[in-house]
């Protein structure tokens, strides 16, 4: 019998945290147009919907790499025998279609970009191995939460606020899958140029928004991202480099860019709880794995 567990493990639930403080961002960019309260209803949706999208896109992954990790992962879920290939499909259904339902329920402009965030999803998961190019819709992904969240808020988003954002978040994540699919990991000195260029790809918003209040929080934030992705250099730093865990220091700090962006956007009570969040991701990566 199948256990939460081993769909928490099929789920790489430990980083589900980073989807959500994304879901917080996109919802800032929406409000720092319509300057209304933080609507606490279409928040709970959203995260419902985009967690879907988050769990069963892992899932998908792991389904669709069932041959290649009954080589190389048989601990994994589903080569292990502890999930079978159709629970797993059943499961990942399950969580698309709660997702779009969700999104759709928080504004039809926000459900038809939750249909190109699936999209995204899917052709990652069924096209990573097969075409390298498809690393970008892993990082659209992110950006594409971004736009979801934004859109469930007003679907009048100015392109000069939503963009940099975006486009920052989702050449960060492409970096990040370069480094976890381990075309780097033979390149030590390429992946540590990777990790020290993502630093400058995520604070390159800044560039682009100015904070009319609240900067100190922008500068401590900020400091903080910098410091933490510094500090995650370690890791490859020894000798052999630990590769899993640099990838998952890289994974946990999209929550750290969240709060820096949420800062940026006068957000500081969303940056504080993107923050638990980054707590939350680091205490998750102990007992299940992010990559």
């Amino acid at each position: 019998m199948s256990t939460f567990r081993d769909y928490a493990q099929l789920a790489r639930l430990s980083n589900l945290p980073t989807a959500l403080s994304n879901v917080l961002v996109g919802l800032a960019i929406g409000l720092s147009v319509t300057g209304e309260p933080w609507p606490i209803d279409t928040t709970i949706r959203l995260m419902i919907g985009i967690a879907c999208f988050y769990i069963g896109g892992m899932a998908l992954n792991d389904l669709a790499d069932v041959e290649h990790d009954r080589k190389h992962r048989p601990e994994r879920p589903i080569p292990s025998g502890r999930i079978t290939p159709r629970s797993a499909l059943v499961f990942i259904l399950g969580c698309f279609t709660l997702g779009v339902i969700a999104c759709f329920l928080t504004s039809l402009a926000a459900g038809l970009a939750s249909l190109g965030l699936l999209a995204a999803i899917v052709l990652y998961d069924l096209l990573h191995h097969r075409l390298a190019i498809s690393i970008v819709f892993m990082g659209l992904a992110r950006g594409l939460v971004y736009l979801t969240a934004a859109l469930a808020i007003t679907a009048d988003l100015p392109p000069a606020l939503i963009a940099p954002m975006a486009l920052a978040i989702t050449i960060y994540i492409i970096m990040v899958t370069v480094v976890a699919r381990g075309e780097a990991a033979n390149r030590l000195g390429r992946s540590r140029r990777l990790s020290m260029t993502m630093i400058l790809i995520a604070i390159a918003p800044a560039l682009f928004i100015f904070p009319q209040q609240q900067v100190e929080a922008v500068i401590l934030s900020g400091l903080i991202l910098i410091g933490w992705l510094v500090f995650n250099q370690r890791h490859l730093l020894q000798h052999p480099p630990r590769m899993p865990a640099a990838v998952m220091g890289m994974l946990a700090a999209i929550c750290l860019i969240d709060a820096f962006y949420l800062a940026l956007l006068g957000q500081r009570n969303m940056a504080t709880i993107a923050m638990i969040l980054f707590i939350v991701t680091i205490l998750g990566h102990r007992r299940i794995a992010g990559t």
